[in-house]
């Protein structure tokens, strides 16, 4: 409610539930990453070599998962 009395430009993504879907707790932030990448400026598979690049190898799927759904959600009206 809070930020609703104070701007109309927000975006609600619940990432707690979506990283508790993918059955992990931990993707939470790539979950908002994902969401914020709907609005920014760079190209799509940028987003997706950063992730392969920085996330150790056996958690890249479960985090490339993770920011396609946060992205979506803000995409689909978040």
């Amino acid at each position: 409610d809070n930020i609703k009395s104070t701007t109309d430009n927000y975006f609600l993504v619940d990432a707690a539930s979506i990283s508790e879907g993918l059955k992990n707790l931990k993707v939470a932030n790539i979950v908002v990453l994902g969401a914020l990448s709907a609005l920014l400026p760079i190209d799509y598979l940028k987003w997706q070599d950063s992730i392969k690049a920085n996330v150790p190898k056996k958690a890249v799927e479960i985090n490339l998962k993770a920011f396609d759904m946060g992205r979506k959600t803000l995409i689909n009206g978040g």
